[in-house]
């Protein structure tokens, strides 16, 4: 049941992002739901599940949008392999490790994005880069992720506890 609930929601946040969620724009970025939700699925069910709902989620929303395909997932590795430091025991608190990852995932989208840009030929500035989407972005998805990590704690109580599932490492 969980994986059915997985499907709906890379399917309904792929939507969302090229849909609805380009008239939200607090500080003139879109919030970034794809990131969200794997970071935080990767915190409530595991980093293995979480890269699974990056890599589907990315490749939807790369799929509806203009960017690159596959761009959007290698931009949500750093983040979800930084989430994965719940897992490992030396990080208690999982909302914290959720939200400093939703950061540096968005710097390092961001970071991607520009280099791909540039070698594209697109004449981007690093200073507007960084301050008019990259440092905004950032603020906006980490102010975000408690709302996406409630959302999917209160999905973890519904659909029961993690099971062992596709996990990274070990």
């Amino acid at each position: 049941m969980r994986y059915v609930v997985a499907a709906l929601l890379v399917v309904l946040v792929a939507v969302l992002a090229g849909s609805a969620m380009p008239a939200v724009r607090p500080l003139g970025v879109q919030p970034d739901l794809a990131l969200l939700l794997a970071v935080c699925w990767a915190v409530v069910w595991g980093p293995g599940e979480g890269l699974l709902i990056a890599v589907a989620v990315g490749m939807l929303a790369d799929l509806l949008s203009v960017r690159p395909v596959g761009l959007s997932v290698l931009g949500m590795l750093p983040a979800v392999l930084m989430a994965s430091l719940s897992e490992t025991g030396v990080v208690r608190a999982a909302l914290p490790v959720a939200i400093a990852a939703v950061g540096a995932g968005t710097l390092a989208q961001h970071a991607l994005f520009f280099v791909v840009s540039a070698a594209m030929g697109d004449p981007l500035s690093p200073l507007d880069v960084s301050l008019r989407s990259a440092l905004p972005g950032a603020l906006i998805n980490m102010l975000w992720t408690p709302l996406a990590y409630v959302v999917l704690r209160g999905l973890r109580a519904v659909l029961g506890p993690r099971a062992l599932g596709p996990r990274l490492g070990g």
